[in-house]
């Protein structure tokens, strides 16, 4: 008998890494809570759907609702649970997965009353933010020690989720994927004549370190031509929208105007499309300053799958995608000079160009390939539905 496994995440905006997570599971029937959606897509379509609370449509309420700030927050929690267990129990659900340390604790009553295991994975604000926060450092002790398994995406995650309290051997490090079989590898080749392209693609949040980066590029105009094209816009909330006028402020000042191209926010074939059409990709991530950090940016395990040479930074489990100096290149993280030296490294050194992204590839294929992760993940599954 096919088992069955409840996913829970607090808002549903269709994330490429849930996604893969989901899709790929061949012996597990899915079935996906959510709090509420801001799209709809073929899972949220499916019958294996179910949106918790139908009159929280936005993610700013969900959000407030889950921080406890609203009005009748109890009293919502208190139904959506409830309905959370009844389905659960109604469709014969053997293991929760929640999605978020705060989908995690949302999850804890239903997880009571059905003695259903649980599993949590963070994803990187959710520990690094929420993680520091007296109110959330309790409601983790109790998430630790109820739930059956904690992951990580990496080992500097597991460090900060073990030193909140999780037992050691309830942590565990599980990498998300991308699927390998959509993305061909081409090597890339820069003639020294032309223009340096270079192609920066994140979400304008101030943990993606953009302004950062374009000042390094700046510097790095003056010693070489280059092209700057950047895919992604601001998210509807306020830091986004802030981050947007800081990266158009600093493009302007720095003088790029003339050699930068704002895509926008572009689909994943575009975002492939550019990528081939690039001779670098630069992500220089940091630490916002709230304290918000990466997980790992899958973006960069989709652009090593391409075989684009990529310069980031030594930021939160980034090193697990990119091993500096055989798989890509890692700066300081915020550290201008360290991008720069970086980037001229790889202009210079054009010969180990192949060496290091042919071993970046073939790091996606064994530790981020989607197929790969999904059947690490229903071992884990069967692990704990066998050991309850």
């Amino acid at each position: 008998m096919t088992q069955k496994v409840g996913h829970f995440i607090v808002t549903y905006n269709r994330p490429s890494w849930l996604y893969n997570q989901i899709v790929p599971l061949e012996r597990y029937t899915n079935r996906v809570y959510a709090w509420t959606r801001t799209l709809n897509d073929d899972i949220t379509r499916s019958s294996g759907f179910i949106q918790l609370a139908p009159n929280f449509g936005t993610t700013h309420l969900a959000r407030r609702v889950t921080l406890g700030l609203a009005v009748g927050a109890e009293r919502t929690f208190g139904g959506m649970s409830r309905a959370f267990a009844r389905d659960l129990q109604a469709n014969q659900v053997n293991i929760i997965h929640a999605h978020f340390g705060r989908a995690g604790v949302l999850a804890l009553p239903a997880v009571q009353k059905t003695r259903l295991p649980l599993i949590t994975s963070f994803y990187g604000y959710d520990i690094s933010q929420y993680g520091q926060r007296a109110d959330w450092k309790h409601k983790y002790q109790e998430l630790f020690s109820v739930s059956s398994a904690i992951l990580c995406l990496g080992t500097r995650m597991r460090q900060v989720v073990t030193a909140l309290g999780c037992p050691e051997q309830k942590a565990h490090i599980h990498h998300l994927g991308v699927d390998i079989r959509e993305i061909e590898y081409h090597s890339r080749a820069w003639d020294g004549r032309h223009p340096l392209r270079v192609l920066i693609a994140a979400a304008f949040r101030p943990k993606k370190g953009i302004p950062v980066g374009l000042k390094a590029l700046a510097r790095l105009s003056e010693i070489l031509p280059v092209q700057i094209t950047i895919i992604g816009d601001a998210l509807d909330v306020p830091d986004s929208v802030v981050e947007k006028q800081r990266i158009l402020s600093e493009i302007d000042q720095l003088g790029l105007k003339s050699i930068t191209t704002l895509m926008g926010a572009q689909p994943y074939k575009t975002l492939l499309e550019q990528a081939y059409n690039h001779h670098v990709f630069l992500a220089p991530s940091i630490t916002a300053p709230d304290g918000d950090t990466e997980g790992t940016p899958m973006v960069l395990a989709d652009m090593a799958a391409t075989g684009i040479p990529i310069v980031s930074t030594d930021h939160a489990d980034i090193p697990e995608l990119i091993v500096d100096k055989e798989t890509g290149l890692l700066a300081d993280e915020g550290n201008v000079d360290s991008l720069l030296d970086r980037l001229v490294w790889l202009t210079e050194h054009q010969s180990d160009w192949e060496r290091m992204t042919r071993a970046g590839r073939q790091h996606i294929e064994a530790e981020f390939s989607r197929s790969t992760q999904a059947r690490r993940m229903e071992s884990l599954y069967d692990r704990t539905i066998a050991s309850r």
